[in-house]
C-alpha cells in the first residue's frame, strides 16, 4: 500500500495524507486531517501548500481535482451540510462518471444520503449558500406518519469510508425556522458519532458564542464538535419531544428518556436538560442494552473474588455494597448480577433514581423525591411485595441505611455507593452519624470496581521508568523496581489515534468478617484495614492497575489519572 508522510503543520506529528480524513472546510478546495491534533491545513504558509501538492502522488492529485469538479453546486452542499464526507463524494462522482448515472443517483445507490436530503440539497441551487452542519456519518430516523416521531428511534448507520473527523470548519448562517431537517440531520450525526466511540454521556452545553459537545468515553471527557449556538433551540426542542418533556418549560430542570436502535444495537437514554446562566443544555446518559447484563463469570474478576461475589448473592440475606465513582460501570454489574438472580429465580425489587433501563424479571421502582417517595419510602413500600431481592440505587442518608439493615435480616439487599474503594465506603457509612452495629452486622460483602483504558497493542511504546514519573504514580524512590518498564500508546489507525483500545474493569472485593466489622465500629484507620483485609488474600484496585502497567497493558499515565489512594503499608505493594 502506498503512502505520502506529512509532517502535520500544527503539530508537526508525522502522518500518511494518502489515508488521512478530508476535512470540509472547502467542498472544492479540502485539505487532509492530522489524525493526532485533527487540524486540516487549509490555513497553513503558502509555502507548506506548495510543498504538499508539489509532491504528493497522482493519486492524491487525482482525488483532489475530483472534488474540484464537485458535479456543480450538489456536492459542495451535500458536504457542507454534513451529509455526506468528501471521501463519500469522491466514491460517488466515482460511481456516476463509470455507469452514466447523475451524481444524486449515484450517492443514493451507496446509501449515503435519502432521496429527500438530495431534494433538499438540490433546492439550494441557484446561489443560496448551503448550510453547515457536523462532519459525521448520516443516520436516518423512522418516523410515524403525519411526521410525529414514533419510539423508539430507528436509526441506520450508513457505511462510511474513514472515521469520523471533527475539522473545524467557517461558521455556518443563521438556521430559519424553515430548515428542521437540517437540525434534525445534524442531532442524528453528532449522536451517531457518540454511538460509533461507545460513549457513556454526551453533553451539548452553551457557551457565550457556540454550543459545545462533548461526549465521555471510557469515562473520560472529550471534546467532539461546537455547534452554532442559533442550533440550540431547536435541538432541545427536538429532544424534548423524543424524551417527552414540556416543551414549553426551560427554567427548570427536566429529565425524560428516549429509545433509540442503531443497527442490531439497542439504546436507552435518560435525557436531562439543565438552565444555565447561558441558557438551557443539555446531557444524555447513554446506556447500550446489549452491554448491561452478562453472566457474572465474564465480568473479569479474578477467581478468588468471583468466588466471594458468587457466594454472597446466592445468600438469602444481608446487605451487598457495590461502589465506585460516576462512570465507572458499576450499574452494569448490579444490572448483571441482578440478572443472575432473576435466573436463579428469586423475586427481585429495585428503587431506581432514575431507572436505568428496563430489566426483565425486575420490579423496578423509581424514585421520585419530590413526591414523596424517596428511598425510606420505598423500602417500606416494597416490603409488601414479599421480595427475596431488593435493589437500592444508592444509600444516600443514615435512615435509609439503618432500614436497609433492618430488612437484611430476612432479605437480601444489594445497594450503589459511588465511593473510589471499598475502604471509602466505610468511611461513607460513618459519617452518616448512626448506631452502626445492625448496618456492621448485616454487612456481607463490599466490592469496588474501576474501569480503564487499554494500551493499544498495535503502537505501544516502551520506555525505563523515570524517578519523576515514579513519584507521580506514587512509588518512593525504592519502589520504582516494582514497574522498571512502562509502555504507553502513540496512537495510530488501530485506536483512532488515541493511544488506547478497549477498556479492562478491575475489581476489589472484601469479604465483612467480624473483625473488619470491629475495625469499622472502633474506628480503625487506613493501616488497620490493610492489615486485616490481607489476611482473606483481599488485592486493591491499586495494585490490580499496578500490575497492568507492570505488564504495559495499561499506561502510568491512566494509573495516574485514576487517583487511588496510596496505602500506607510496603508489602500492599508487591506485583507477582
Amino acid at each position: 500500500m502506498n503512502e505520502y508522510l506529512v509532517n502535520c503543520w500544527n503539530c508537526a506529528g508525522e502522518y500518511d495524507a494518502l489515508s488521512a480524513v478530508w476535512c470540509n472546510c472547502d467542498p472544492r478546495n479540502p485539505t487532509k486531517l492530522c489524525p493526532y491534533c485533527m487540524h486540516c491545513f487549509c490555513s497553513a504558509t503558502k509555502e507548506y501548500l506548495l510543498g504538499f501538492w508539489n509532491n504528493a502522488p497522482q493519486e492524491l492529485i487525482e482525488e483532489m481535482n475530483l472534488l474540484n469538479s464537485s458535479a456543480g453546486q450538489l456536492g459542495q452542499i451535500l458536504v457542507a451540510g454534513g451529509l455526506i464526507t468528501a471521501p463519500q463524494l469522491i466514491r460517488g462522482m466515482a460511481l456516476s462518471k463509470a455507469e452514466g448515472k447523475r451524481l444524486g443517483e449515484a450517492l443514493v445507490s451507496l446509501g449515503f444520503v435519502t432521496a429527500p436530503q438530495i431534494d433538499r440539497a438540490l433546492e439550494k441551487q441557484g446561489g443560496h449558500q448551503a448550510q453547515q452542519t457536523p462532519s459525521s456519518p448520516t443516520i436516518q430516523a423512522a418516523e410515524a406518519p403525519g411526521g410525529q416521531d414514533n419510539l423508539p428511534v430507528v436509526a441506520a448507520a450508513v457505511p462510511h469510508a474513514a472515521a469520523p473527523s471533527f475539522a473545524k470548519a467557517p461558521s455556518p448562517a443563521p438556521l430559519s425556522a424553515s430548515s428542521p431537517d437540517l437540525v434534525k440531520d445534524a442531532f442524528n450525526n453528532i449522536l451517531l458519532v457518540a454511538l460509533k466511540k461507545q460513549a457513556s454521556a454526551l453533553y451539548l452545553e452553551r457557551d457565550a458564542a457556540e454550543v459545545l459537545v462533548r461526549a465521555r468515553i471510557d469515562g473520560v471527557l472529550f471534546k467532539l464538535k461546537t455547534l452554532p449556538l442559533e442550533w440550540m433551540p431547536s435541538i432541545c426542542d427536538r429532544l424534548k419531544k423524543l424524551a417527552k418533556l414540556n416543551p414549553g418549560e426551560s427554567r427548570l430542570p427536566q429529565s425524560g428518556r428516549m429509545s433509540l436502535r442503531t443497527g442490531e444495537k439497542s439504546y436507552d437514554m435518560i435525557v436531562q436538560t439543565l438552565p444555565s446562566a447561558q441558557g438551557e443544555s443539555v446531557g444524555m446518559r447513554i446506556i447500550d442494552r446489549d452491554s448491561l447484563t452478562q453472566d457474572l463469570s465474564r465480568l473479569g474478576l479474578e477467581e478468588s473474588d468471583y468466588v466471594k461475589l458468587v457466594r454472597a448473592v446466592e445468600g438469602t440475606y444481608g446487605i451487598i455494597v457495590l461502589s465506585g465513582p460516576l462512570f465507572n460501570s458499576v450499574t452494569e454489574t448490579a444490572y448483571s448480577i441482578l440478572n443472575h438472580l432473576v435466573l436463579k429465580n428469586r423475586k427481585v425489587v429495585s428503587l431506581e433514581s432514575p431507572v436505568t433501563s428496563a430489566l426483565s424479571g425486575v420490579n423496578q421502582l423509581e424514585i421520585q423525591e419530590t413526591q414523596g417517595f424517596d428511598f425510606v419510602q420505598g423500602l417500606k413500600t416494597v416490603l409488601n411485595l414479599s421480595p427475596d431481592v431488593i435493589f437500592l440505587s444508592n444509600i444516600p442518608d443514615g435512615e435509609t441505611l439503618r432500614l436497609a439493615a433492618r430488612i437484611a435480616s430476612g432479605v437480601q439487599v444489594i445497594a450503589l455507593m459511588d465511593c473510589p474503594t471499598t475502604f471509602q465506603v466505610f468511611d461513607r457509612i460513618r459519617s452518616f452519624s448512626v448506631n452502626l452495629a445492625q448496618p456492621m452486622a448485616a454487612m456481607q460483602l463490599v466490592m469496588s470496581q474501576r474501569v480503564i483504558r487499554r494500551n493499544c497493542p498495535h503502537c505501544i511504546e516502551r520506555k525505563p521508568i523515570t524517578q519523576s514519573l515514579a513519584a507521580e504514580m506514587g512509588h518512593s524512590n525504592d519502589e520504582i523496581h516494582l514497574t522498571p518498564e512502562v509502555g504507553r500508546g502513540r496512537g495510530c489507525s488501530h485506536c483512532n489515534d488515541l493511544g488506547y483500545s478497549g477498556r479492562k474493569l478491575l475489581f476489589e472485593t472484601l469479604a465483612v468478617d467480624d473483625e473488619i466489622r470491629a475495625l469499622v465500629l472502633e474506628g480503625g484507620g487506613q493501616e488497620a484495614f490493610e492489615r486485616s483485609s490481607q489476611k482473606q488474600g483481599f488485592t486493591s484496585l491499586r495494585l490490580l492497575h499496578l500490575k497492568e502497567v507492570a505488564r504495559l497493558a495499561s499506561s502510568p499515565e491512566e494509573f495516574i489519572r485514576c487517583a487511588y489512594p496510596r496505602p500506607i503499608l510496603k508489602r500492599i505493594y508487591r506485583v507477582k
